[in-house]
C-alpha cells in the first residue's frame, strides 16, 4: 500500500459505535487534503468480522448524488438480499473528476481497512456520468477492483491513450438504443459508439473469442467477447428501449441491470494468481508529461519526448471534449520538446493535453487552479 494510501486510511474520520448501522455518512480526508463523502450500506447481519463483497456504485451527474443512487438504482435492496457491501461515493462537482479517481482509490483502500471486505471481491458500477468514469476506473484500478459493471455510458474517445490496465478486468456494460442522451452509436467525435468501445475493451483485454451473440426470452442482446485462459469476460447487454434509465424487469427494458451484473460478478472475482497481458501490448511508446502533481496556477510546461522526426498535433480540451486551443502543428524532430500553456483567461478545471502523431496518440490530464 502507498504512503498516500496509509494516510487516508489513518484519517479516516467516521467512527461507527457498535452495532454496524445499515446506512452510515462516512466521511474521508484523502491525501491531497480534501474532505470526501461516501454513503455506505451495510446488510442486515454484518458482524464486522465475516468478510463481505464490496460495491462500489458511481452516481449520475449532480452534487452529493451518493445517497440518490442508492434510492434509485435498488442497489442496497440488492446487497440485503446477497450479502454484500455497497458504497455510493460521491463526486467533487456536478460531474467526476481526476480528483475523484485518487478519492476512489483510497476510498477502496480506506473501506478495506475499516469494514470486513472480501479483497477478491470488490467491484464497481456507475449510471451515465458514473458509467464514464467506471470505465475510467477499470483502466486504472484493474488491481484492486476484479469487475466493472457501467450502465448508460461509453469510452470517450481520448481516455484510450491513457488506459493501461494492469491486469484483465471483466466488464459488463448495459445500454439502449433509444437512449437520447448517451447515443449508442456514438457522436461522430468524443464519445465512441457502444459496440466500438467493448469491441475495444475486447482486444485490448486479448478477449479473441466471440463476439457469440444471445437474445433472452424479451429481446435483450447479450454480446460476450472472452480469454482462451478465461482470464476475463466483455459483456454487452443490449435493449431497444429503455431510454437513458436503470434497467429494471418492470421497465421498458425488461432486463435486471442488478441481478445480471450482481451474477456477473460472482462469477469474476481477482484470481488467485493474477493473470496479465501480453508485454508491449498496452504499453505506451512515448512521453507526454506536464508540471508536477499535474496541477497549475498561471501555466503549465508540456513536455514529451519524440522516438522519431514526425508530424505532431497537441491540442487542449477542456472536460466537455470542447477544444481550448492547438498547441502544436507541424513536424518536430526526435527528442524531447516542451512548450507553456498559457492559463490567461481559462476557468479552474480539469484539462486534458492530446498529443497525436500518425503512430500513436498519448493524453495528460491537468488542472488549472486559481
Amino acid at each position: 500500500m502507498s504512503i498516500k494510501k496509509v494516510i487516508a486510511v489513518m484519517v479516516f474520520s467516521c467512527i461507527l459505535g457498535a452495532g454496524f448501522a445499515n446506512n452510515v455518512a462516512e466521511n474521508v480526508t484523502t491525501s491531497d487534503g480534501r474532505e470526501r463523502t461516501c454513503f455506505l450500506h451495510t446488510p442486515p447481519g454484518y458482524d464486522g468480522k465475516t468478510p463481505l463483497p464490496l460495491l462500489m456504485a458511481l452516481h449520475f451527474a449532480g452534487i452529493n448524488q451518493g445517497q440518490n443512487m442508492a434510492s434509485v438504482t435498488g442497489l442496497s435492496v440488492k446487497a440485503d438480499e446477497e450479502g454484500f457491501i455497497a458504497a455510493y461515493p460521491n463526486a467533487i462537482g456536478q460531474g467526476w473528476t481526476d480528483y475523484d479517481a485518487l478519492f476512489i482509490d483510497e476510498l477502496v483502500d480506506t473501506l478495506k481497512a475499516r469494514y470486513a471486505v472480501d479483497e477478491r471481491r470488490v467491484f464497481m458500477t456507475g449510471w451515465s456520468a458514473g458509467a464514464f468514469m467506471t470505465y475510467w476506473m477499470a483502466c486504472k484500478l484493474s488491481e484492486e477492483v476484479a469487475a466493472f459493471a457501467p450502465v448508460a455510458g461509453s469510452m470517450l474517445t481520448y481516455d484510450w491513450s491513457g488506459c493501461y490496465p494492469t491486469r484483465p478486468p471483466s466488464i459488463v456494460s448495459f445500454n439502449a438504443r433509444d437512449d437520447p442522451m448517451m447515443p449508442y452509436y456514438g457522436d461522430g467525435g468524443y464519445i465512441k459508439p457502444v459496440e466500438e468501445t467493448m469491441s475495444d475493451w475486447a482486444e485490448r483485454l486479448e478477449c479473441d473469442k466471440g463476439p457469440d451473440s444471445f437474445y433472452n426470452a424479451t429481446g435483450a442482446l447479450r454480446q460476450t467477447w472472452s480469454r482462451t485462459d478465461g482470464a476475463c469476460e466483455v459483456v454487452l447487454w443490449t435493449t431497444e428501449l429503455g431510454g437513458h434509465g436503470w434497467p429494471f424487469e418492470e421497465s421498458a427494458h425488461k432486463l435486471s441491470a442488478n441481478d445480471v451484473m450482481w451474477d456477473f460478478f460472482c462469477a469474476h472475482p481477482l484470481p488467485e494468481e493474477e493473470p496479465g497481458l501480453t508485454e508491449g501490448r498496452i504499453t505506451p511508446s512515448n512521453v507526454l508529461e506536464t508540471d508536477a502533481a499535474n496541477l497549475f496556477l498561471r501555466s503549465a510546461t508540456i513536455r514529451f519526448t519524440l522516438a522519431e522526426r514526425e508530424d505532431v498535433k497537441l491540442k487542449v480540451y477542456d472536460a466537455l471534449g470542447r477544444k481550448v486551443v492547438t498547441l502544436i502543428d507541424g513536424v518536430l524532430d526526435e527528442g524531447e520538446h516542451s512548450i507553456v500553456l498559457d492559463a490567461g483567461g481559462l476557468h479552474a478545471g480539469v484539462y486534458f493535453c492530446i498529443l497525436e502523431t500518425p503512430t500513436f496518440t498519448n493524453t495528460s490530464l491537468i488542472r488549472l487552479i486559481k
